[in-house]
């Protein structure tokens, strides 16, 4: 399987930050890792200024893998213990 890693930093305002994620977004990525630092202070800022406002989307409808049926796992259909 082929894979392209892309760092980035995104410093600025949320605003700032939404419209370069949206930016990635409009480029065809999909998927995202976010940190920052300090992590808990970041993931509140980010939690409560940018991830609201980013648009989501399904990974298997994105990419065409959605299955004919629910898979037998304990995610989807099987049996939780």
């Amino acid at each position: 399987m082929a894979s392209t890693d892309i760092t980035s930093a995104l410093v600025g305002s949320a605003d700032q930050v939404l419209s370069k994620i949206e930016a990635y977004q409009k480029m065809g990525m999909r998927a995202f890792i976010f940190s920052g630092n300090p992590h808990i202070d970041e993931a509140k800022y980010f939690g409560r200024l940018v991830l609201p406002h980013l648009k989501t989307c399904s990974m298997p409808q994105a990419y065409g893998r959605v299955p004919n049926s629910t898979p037998n796992t304990p995610l989807a259909a099987g049996v939780r213990r």
